[in-house]
């Protein structure tokens, strides 16, 4: 017995006990359910004659429009009389229907009963075929059941079957709106009207009445009315699923309300109609040769084929999505039907736009992660996504959260081992191993070949477009480990000569760092590719546009806290130190200057620099720490220890009022000279380093305790013998840290930089959490002028 039967059989168990314990609660629902159910037919029963007249009234208003383009105006039915009745009639039907739809969509939000209203053993006997569950099965028979569920005969099957009746009744009616084209979006209330029906018969098409354990039919002793019921939800299914067809057969613009309801009816029948799951995994699916760099950052897992265990385990996990075969076999050998011919007959051009991966494919690829979502975690939302869900706790793997260290377990992406652990939190917190989930990967891959192939428009800043929209929800999804495969697919397709396009890429990428950031992520090494992601920034950096630099250095900026680790080593010290700090620190352009001082100022160490000083940490003792380290870094650092006296700061930042900074008092704005080299900060500080760094152990040593304290440390010293080394080559003109062509920028370079340390020194004082935003020299002049 492996993993995956071990679990499925110890979550089975669970899912029996719990379902028990849900069953006895949902007997004491009972009374609520007769109520609640009473309420939904009746507004049912006042809609249905609603629609029927709101109907008539719009067919004859296109008659008499189509006579008076043919005959011109007339004095019978396109009298202008007659249109302002036919529109106050309208407007009075459409007031009337409004209400009690309304009432509708918050009566259907609600699930009562949390369990299958049938238990779950009437399908352990066709559950070990695996034919008979799979996403694309071969219909054969399948065992008949000793028995039929109890839960037929009860007391809330009575009440049931007529509310299951009317809500066919009312998808019925509201489908027959939207294919006669009822509402024509002509003004606000008719695309009010057109988003409240799609959202109903959303809500109808997905309730758990209508889940194949809860339509569940004895084939030896079949229920009449059961098997109506399933009929009609099957017709109603198809007849949905074809005019969703035809709507696509032309490309619908993402804010045409029709274009999220075909995209969350897609999401639906993907697993609910066989077929259309087939479909739509041969029509976006590329060739294997086209995958070849894809699949190297996400590598294919398992298959949809039957035997695959995987598959199987899913199929036997989760009937709501995969036993849907089950149930069309039952109904189509009790109620023959054409409706298989009909949907094969239907025009397939909505295929050919979901293979070219427009703008539907986007938003039908996150339609049905939501979906699945829903389905496994009972998470509702307006339609499946009423903008992004909010991730619950972090997954320790390749990100983890802001102010921790970096995480311990190994990458769910790069696994081997199909993980089926749902949370409490949701399908976004890590646990939910969707990699092995059948379909994601391969759709994955169509989405990520579209990426590498297509030119990417610029983020809108208003509203994300389908693909934006995706592409944050699988980063929440994979807790940001897709971000690695982001990042070099639009990097290897952006060409570093072409300025728009860089600057795109740029503003992507910085959308993408802005959504990790808001879910509280930072970035380690684990799975991501630092080092490919600062070679593709050097390159930029390397053209020497002053635009794209400051673009990257605006992104370091306002992103930087979200490197931690070794990440955070490679982005500061081998990218903006050892390759670009001269080059950047003497640019000829002041702005890119002045960016470039703000970020290592501001930004590259994150303990107060005040503090840094008042321990008197000297470069020597880096040195001496660090004698061991062979990499060039560490030996331009220890070459420069004679450059910078043992913690003196330097003369341009302003005195301290107290040498020490304890929990209760105000940040120290600047070091004292004095006391940088012999006085040791309080135990009680509670932002001090002295709790880390002791004259009576190894400087080296007290690294160990804190990991992102002695990068600090380490920066912060590289740093000091940068500028130091700036100053030095202007007295020694021997010395060759830098082209003798960038002496000129020496002296504004070091006055910009000795302002910038003024305003940190004066921003720590006042205590702010958040660095100011990155301004020129030139705005921050008029801004203390003012």
């Amino acid at each position: 017995m492996n993993i995956n039967e071990s679990f499925l059989k110890v979550n089975k168990a669970i899912s029996n006990l719990w379902g028990k314990i849900e069953e006895r609660r949902d007997q004491k629902k009972l009374p609520k359910f007769k109520h609640w159910s009473a309420n939904v037919e009746k507004k049912v029963a006042q809609v249905l004659p609603l629609t029927k007249q709101f109907l008539d009234v719009v067919q004859a208003d296109h008659a008499s429009n189509a006579a008076a383009a043919m005959n011109g105006p007339s004095h019978g039915d396109g009298s202008p009389r007659t249109e302002r009745r036919d529109k106050v009639h309208k407007g009075n039907i459409y007031e009337r229907l409004l209400l009690p739809l309304t009432d509708l969509t918050a009566l259907l939000s609600v699930n009562l009963f949390k369990h299958d209203l049938y238990p779950p053993d009437h399908l352990s006997s066709s559950s070990s075929s695996s034919s008979t569950h799979s996403m694309h099965p071969s219909p054969s028979p399948p065992p008949s059941p000793s028995k039929e569920g109890p839960s037929a005969k009860g007391e809330a099957q009575n009440h049931l079957d007529p509310f299951r009746s009317s809500v066919l009744d009312l998808w019925r009616a509201l489908l027959e709106l939207l294919e006669r084209g009822a509402v024509d979006r002509s003004s606000e209330k008719d695309i009010a009207l057109t988003n409240i029906i799609c959202n109903l018969i959303l809500m109808v098409l997905k309730r758990r009445e209508f889940d194949p354990s809860n339509l569940y039919i004895n084939m030896s002793n079949p229920s009449d009315q059961l098997v109506d019921i399933a009929s009609r939800y099957r017709a109603l299914l198809y007849q949905t699923q074809i005019f969703v067809s035809t709507k696509l057969s032309i490309p619908i613009a993402p804010m045409n309300p029709f274009h999220q309801f075909c995209a969350r009816v897609l999401a639906v029948t993907f697993f609910r109609v066989p077929v259309i799951g087939q479909c739509i995994m041969s029509a976006v699916v590329p060739d294997q040769a086209l995958l070849e760099n894809i699949t190297a950052l996400v590598p294919p897992f398992g298959s949809l084929a039957d035997d695959d265990p995987d598959m199987q385990a899913y199929t036997s996990s989760y009937p709501v999505l995969f036993g849907w075969p089950q149930f069309h076999y039952t109904v189509t050998e009790l109620r023959p039907n054409t409706w298989d011919d009909r949907l094969a007959d239907t025009s397939k051009a909505w295929l050919t736009i979901l293979a070219k991966r427009e703008s539907i494919f986007f938003s039908f690829f996150k339609e049905w992660i939501l979906y699945i979502r829903h389905v496994v975690c009972g998470v509702t939302t307006n339609g499946f996504s009423n903008g992004l869900p909010t991730s619950g706790n972090t997954s320790p793997t390749l990100f983890a959260t802001n102010g921790s260290s970096n995480g311990s377990a190994s990458s769910s992406m790069s696994s081997s081992t199909s993980t089926l652990s749902i949370s409490s939190g949701g399908l976004f917190d890590g646990s939910f191993h969707w990699r092995s989930f059948p379909g994601f990967v391969p759709l994955l891959h169509a989405m990520l070949l579209d990426m590498r192939t297509r030119d990417q428009g610029p983020p809108p800043i208003s509203r994300p477009t389908p693909q934006l929209e995706l592409q944050y929800l699988l980063l929440i999804v994979s807790r940001g480990e897709l971000l690695n495969a982001f990042v070099q697919t639009l990097f290897l397709h952006t060409n570093a000569h072409d300025v728009p396009s860089v600057i795109i890429s740029l503003n992507i990428t910085e959308a993408w760092l802005r959504e990790l950031n808001s879910q509280h992520l930072t970035i380690s090494d684990k799975t991501f590719n630092v080092g490919f992601f600062c070679d593709g920034l050097h390159i930029i950096l390397s053209s020497d546009h002053h635009q794209l630099v400051g673009k990257v250095l605006a992104l370091v900026y306002n992103y930087a806290d979200m490197f931690v680790g070794t990440s955070r080593r490679t982005l500061f010290s081998d990218l903006l130190l050892r390759r670009h700090f001269f080059d950047l620190f003497l640019h000829w352009d002041p702005s890119v200057r002045n960016a470039f001082d703000q970020v290592l100022i501001f930004r590259m160490v994150r303990i107060k620099r005040s503090l840094l000083y008042s321990d008197g940490i000297a470069v020597r003792e880096y040195g001496k720490a660090n004698q061991q380290s062979k990499s060039r870094d560490s030996m331009e650092v220890v070459s420069s220890a004679s450059m910078i006296s043992n913690g003196t700061p330097p003369q341009h930042e302003p005195q301290p009022s107290s040498p020490r900074m304890s929990s209760t008092s105000s940040a120290n704005p600047g070091p004292s000279p004095s006391s940088s080299t012999s006085s040791i900060p309080s135990s009680s500080s509670s932002d001090s380093i002295g709790s880390h760094l002791s004259r009576n152990v190894s400087f080296g040593s007290a690294f160990l305790e804190n990991d992102e304290t002695a990068l600090d440390v380490e920066l912060f010293l590289k740093l000091e013998a940068h500028v130091k080394m700036v100053g030095d080559q202007i007295r020694d003109h021997n010395l060759q840290y830098y082209p003798s062509l960038l002496e000129a920028y020496v002296p504004a370079a070091l006055a910009e930089y000795n302002t910038y340390l003024s305003r940190y020194y004066s921003w720590e004082q006042s205590g702010a959490i958040d660095p100011p935003k990155m301004n020129v020299l030139s705005i921050l002049g008029n801004k203390l002028d003012g």
